[in-house]
Formats: structure tokens, sequence, C-alpha cells
């Protein structure tokens, strides 16, 4: 009988070789939905476990991030493998489900600034094609999710741009996840920023958290900025993984 760690390690490699990441969300969404309640909570609580102990680890993690951020289980599913890790004691397990339906409330108010925008959004929105560095630049500070979210599939824009915008102070929550849904979110650097910014969406930051360092784990538990919830579940990863082997 194969135990969680080697079902969660195989999987892992099954998704790494696959290119696209709405491919892998597809995988992992139908693995799960193979597998019953307990075994899905298990399978779950290896990832969060290995966190990215393995390059497998590491894209298994950021898809199913991916699949809760966008409910791909939908509602009735999620709320039974929230109750199943509730009973099993994984407590990590159970905060990345609890975090569902975008609830209002979950982050910061936002505080985009008063100034509007002095062009009309269609013309942001054209412009964030724009191959000048220029546009570009003064596209980085449009609090408009819609124009992010075209500026970011710009082949100009670069990971520092997108570590930029993660790291954005105000912002909003629409914002923050077009960054993590953008080609970007495979980068370490713009994932921690995402965690480290008390604008992203608690639920979001949660969910990044287990593929985390175990440094930047630990800089989350010291940060009175972000939400004491997601310094909670920093501490429980820290605790479960005091026995694990030290980060790559």
């Amino acid at each position: 009988m194969v135990s969680p760690s080697e079902y969660a390690q195989a999987l892992g490699e099954r998704l790494l070789v696959l290119p696209e990441p709405t491919m892998r969300r597809q995988v992992l969404r139908e693995a799960l939905a193979q597998l019953g309640d307990e075994e899905a909570v298990a399978l779950l609580r290896e990832l969060c476990r290995l966190g990215r102990s393995t390059p497998g680890a590491e894209v298994a993690l950021l898809a199913l991030t991916a699949v809760l951020d966008n409910e791909d289980l939908g509602y009735e599913r999620q709320a039974a493998l929230y109750d199943m890790a509730r009973r099993t004691g994984d407590d990590v397990v159970a905060r990345m489900l609890l975090c569902g339906g975008r609830q209002p409330g979950t982050s910061r108010p936002l505080e985009v600034p008063p100034e509007e925008p002095s062009r009309p959004l269609g013309w942001r929105k054209s412009h964030a094609r724009s191959p000048r560095r220029e546009v570009i630049e003064r596209l980085l500070h449009d609090p408009d999710p819609t124009v992010l979210e075209i500026l970011l599939q710009n082949p100009r824009v670069v990971e520092r741009d997108a570590v930029q915008l993660a790291a954005r102070r105000p912002t909003s929550p629409e914002a923050q996840r077009v960054v993590f849904a953008s080609r970007f979110s495979s980068r370490y650097a713009v994932r921690l920023a995402l965690v480290m910014n008390p604008y992203t969406p608690v639920e979001l930051s949660t969910r990044i958290l287990s593929g985390l360092l175990h440094a930047d784990i630990a800089a989350v538990t010291q940060r009175l900025d972000l939400a004491e919830s997601l310094r909670e579940t920093a501490a429980l990863l820290l605790r479960e993984r005091q026995a694990m082997p030290s980060d790559p």
C-alpha cells in the first residue's frame, strides 16, 4: 500500500513534467477527486510537511494554492475536507481549507490613493501591452486589477516588476490575486513578497506559506503588521517541521 509520503512525492513528480500551470491544477484536482476525505487530507498534510524540499513538492504546493484560491474543489468538498482535518488534528491543513469564499474583512481595508489615474481605463489597458519601459513603469502604479492582469502578460515585464507589484502598499486583494495568478507565481521572490504584504488576502498568504523557506516562515511569526492568524499558522508549521531536515 502506498504511503501518503510516497503518493505526495509521486504526484509532485507527475506535476513537475507538465508544462502549464493550468494542466497541473487540473491533474491535482482530479487526483483529489479520486481520494476519500481522509486520504485527501493526508495528502495535503504531506505536501505541507514536504514544503519545497523537492522541486516536485514545490510545484504541487503551488498547484494546490491555485486550486484552493480558485475554489476548484467546490464548497461542499472543501468543507468536508476541513471537517476531516479538524477531526484528525491537522491544524495547518484546516487553516488552508478554512479560508474559502473570499470573505470580506479577511485582509486590510483597501486604501487606494485618492488620485485617479490620468488616463481612461481603455487607454491604460491598451498601453499595458506597450514595449516602452517608461509606459510600463507608469502602469506598475495602476490600481486597476484588469490593467495589471494585461501588464503582467507583457513580455517586457520582468520578475523585479512582479515583486514590486506584490510588495506594493496600499493595494487591493484583487490586485494581489492577479499577481499570484500570473506567470510569475513560480518565482519565489514574488510569493515571498505576497506573503510579507499585509494587503494580501490572508487566505492566499496562508496557502502560500507552506512553500516558503524555514527562515522566511520564521520571519512571518515576527511580523506584527501581518494578520495574527497568519503568524499563528507560521508558528504551527515551524513546530511541525522541527524534526525535518533544513531547507535546501
